[in-house]
């Protein structure tokens, strides 16, 4: 069976591994595709296409937006997007301002608690992509100011600590407009993160189908057989397409390996049958 991965992170957001490094890593794992969702930026992807040239690799363009639902931060997956779309690069382009501002703020939270951390050097150490509070916590653990990455998420920059700052994301609907625009298939991503309850779950999935939700992440890397059947029913009951992926890091999470969760390729052909089905008039 050819297997793909279709939630993974490069260096254009929180990830360790290049475009470049990340399609030639999915090509000695022997992945048919993987899908290049970075944190709101379709910066990696052009990069990861043309290295998978020649290749029985295939590259599909994504994103993974962040938004909120009910003042809580959902995540949406955009696959098979047109990245190169205008509006979709504009929309981008104001969020990383916005991005940028955040980081400014936490940077004075984190020195004000008595760290040693400097704006330039995260500049540096994402070469010009987006700074996401990995790249903190990096910083933090690399420079032995804490115990591991985990540290700095739990007691300084996670949800709820002293140095976290919210971010200002778009509505959820917005973000699945802003996908389907740039004739994407919007899927909610890791829906099991959110901490929500069954039935909190169900309205939020219900809710986003409403809106042009087409697909639910059921496969992931810390799911169970029991957790992925459970979301399975959930995406039937809503009429979505069921996607997977690993949530691929790198080093910022190197318990999570590419392709971990052995996605079949049927998935990918649904998805773009579905595709097709909406943009090809």
């Amino acid at each position: 069976m050819n297997f793909i991965d279709l939630h993974t992170h490069t260096t254009s957001s929180d990830g360790t591994y290049t475009p470049n490094e990340l399609a030639k890593y999915a090509i000695l794992k022997k992945l048919s595709a993987i899908a290049i969702t970075d944190h709101d930026t379709i910066s990696g992807i052009e990069e990861a296409k043309k290295s998978a040239i020649g290749s029985p690799l295939e590259i599909i363009s994504g994103i993974e937006i962040s938004s909120n639902y009910n003042s809580k931060e959902i995540h949406i997956l955009g696959l098979l997007i047109d990245h190169k779309d205008t509006h979709l690069i504009n929309h981008l382009q104001q969020m990383q301002l916005e991005r940028e501002n955040r980081n400014l703020k936490m940077v004075d939270k984190i020195k004000s608690l008595g760290y040693k951390i400097s704006y330039t050097e995260l500049l540096n150490e994402s070469n010009g992509n987006i700074i996401t509070r990995a790249h903190f916590a990096r910083s933090l653990y690399d420079t032995n100011q804490i115990s591991s990455m985990k540290d700095a998420f739990d007691n300084i920059i996670g949800f709820g600590c002293p140095a976290y700052i919210e971010r200002d994301t778009i509505g959820y609907k917005d973000a699945i407009e802003l996908i389907v625009k740039s004739r994407g298939i919007p899927i909610l991503a890791h829906p099991l993160l959110y901490n929500l309850s069954d039935r909190e779950l169900k309205q939020l999935v219900k809710t986003l189908s409403e809106n042009g939700l087409k697909g639910l992440e059921t496969i992931y890397h810390c799911f169970s057989k029991s957790q992925t059947n459970y979301l399975y029913n959930i995406a039937v009951n809503n009429n979505l397409l069921i996607t997977g992926g690993s949530d691929f890091h790198g080093r910022n999470r190197a318990e999570v390996d590419l392709g971990k969760c052995k996605v079949p390729y049927k998935i990918l052909k649904d998805l773009k049958k579905l595709h097709e089905s909406l943009y090809s008039k």
